[in-house]
């Protein structure tokens, strides 16, 4: 990031992503009842399932964008929209209509951490949009160009989680667009 301000705001970001990621492991050895192998099994579907795939390359195209504010939207705005809202509430919900409340009680609060997250990553994206028309233009250019991938890439997931993937996928699109143009950008 360019100065204190975004890099240390990105920083707590991490962070707090990194202690998400620990709590999803936790919640995963403690439905296994501490059974190791699901950790194996998680890192293999990671690398060879197909469902995964999409999104496995899109993290891995993130890992050589060059700009720091494009990387910035492809994560934090267009990636962690579509994974957020597929696993933590059309996923959760359906889990929870089907018995598994304790699942959804167990990472409530990663939905909130991405609620108040959110905040802050639309306020960035707003402040870029209003600092000049070359930027609103850069950002709207580079949304349409992750927003279909994104798509395109949790779809092969959601096929597998959820009665109705497409549909719902739509559904995290136009929300999406609809907190981009809040923000100030015409999609």
């Amino acid at each position: 990031g360019y100065g204190s301000a975004f890099t240390s705001a990105a920083m707590f970001h991490a962070e707090d992503r990194l202690g998400n990621a620990q709590s999803l492991t936790k919640i995963g050895l403690l439905i296994s009842e501490n059974d190791m192998t699901v950790l194996d099994k998680a890192k293999e579907n990671w690398l060879q399932e197909p469902s995964w795939q999409g999104l496995r390359k899109m993290v891995e195209d993130s890992f050589v964008v060059k700009d720091w504010f494009e990387l910035h939207v492809m994560q934090n705005m267009i990636m962690d929209t579509f994974i957020h809202e597929l696993f933590f509430n059309y996923y959760e919900l359906e889990v929870s209509q089907n018995g598994g409340s304790n699942y959804t009680m167990m990472t409530g609060f990663i939905s909130e951490w991405f609620e108040e997250s959110n905040k802050w990553v639309d306020k960035t994206i707003q402040i870029a949009i209003e600092e000049s028309e070359e930027n609103k233009a850069t950002l709207t250019g580079w949304v349409n160009k992750y927003i279909d991938t994104a798509f395109d890439a949790t779809l092969l997931l959601a096929n597998n989680i959820i009665s109705n993937p497409e549909e719902t996928l739509l559904e995290i699109k136009t929300k999406l667009i609809n907190r981009l143009t809040k923000s100030g950008l015409n999609l």
